[in-house]
């Protein structure tokens, strides 16, 4: 599931009424201020708004080389055999 936050505009204390926005847009984070990695992304303008992070991707199984390899020499043998 992805990780929504509501972005605010930077202030020295965050309020009920940025709880109570936060709430109303599924945002169970609250955010003040643009964080370093959004800086590309939203600008104070766009503030506040809802960012919702993209899910990260599913690790990679670990392989089994060894395995892969005798497997690929013995179709190099059966393919040798035609």
């Amino acid at each position: 599931m992805a990780r929504r936050i509501w972005v605010i505009t930077k202030k020295e204390e965050v309020g009920q009424s940025d709880r109570d926005d936060a709430f109303e847009h599924n945002c169970p984070e609250i955010v003040n201020g643009i964080p370093p990695v959004l800086q590309n992304t939203i600008t104070e303008n766009d503030l506040p708004c809802a960012f919702e992070e993209p899910e990260a991707p599913l690790p990679v199984p670990p392989r089994n080389l060894a395995a892969e390899l005798d497997e690929l020499k013995a179709k190099l043998i059966t393919l040798e055999r035609m």
